[in-house]
């Protein structure tokens, strides 16, 4: 279900890679799932690459509906190597 997964000796993080925006509904859906994955262990953490700070917004908002800790990255600022999340 994510766009790709970093595993390390300790986590498993599902990394969404989101380039456009999408309705509400199908971010909140897509959240409950991960929320579900990591309630039964199958990650650890759910990560949100973003480009534009819309979809960032949107995607906040629908996470602290749904109850789920989504940690944030800028893809622009991470394929130029600086890192901010």
């Amino acid at each position: 279900m994510p766009d790709f997964v970093i595993e390390t000796e300790d986590t498993r993080q599902a990394v969404e890679v989101e380039l456009t925006r999408k309705r509400a509904a199908k971010i909140t859906k897509k959240l409950v799932n991960y929320k579900k994955f990591i309630i039964e262990g199958q990650y650890t953490h759910l990560i949100y690459l973003y480009q534009s700070l819309a979809i960032r917004r949107l995607v906040a908002k629908c996470a602290a509906d749904v109850g789920i800790e989504v940690t944030f990255g800028n893809l622009d600022e991470m394929l130029r190597g600086n890192v901010y999340v």
